[in-house]
């Protein structure tokens, strides 16, 4: 009980500090380099991959565990 005492005010601080109080300072937006853009569609990509058709890793990670 205590645990979660300590883990709902560390929690609960967070939430506070993102939503109720003033920013310090204003961050300007973020500006895409090619280089990112590339790297955020790759990543992307591999995530719906793996999401939708995980059957070749898996066969993958299966084979490699048998070699030793």
């Amino acid at each position: 009980m205590l645990n979660s005492v300590i883990a709902v005010y560390y929690y609960l601080r967070v939430t506070v500090v993102m939503y109720m109080k003033k920013p310090e300072r204003e961050f300007a937006p973020l500006s895409l380099t090619p280089f990112m853009i590339v790297a955020l569609i790759i990543s992307v990509w591999g995530t719906f991959h793996l999401g939708i058709f995980p059957a070749k890793i898996i066969e993958f990670a299966q084979k490699a565990t048998f070699l030793y």
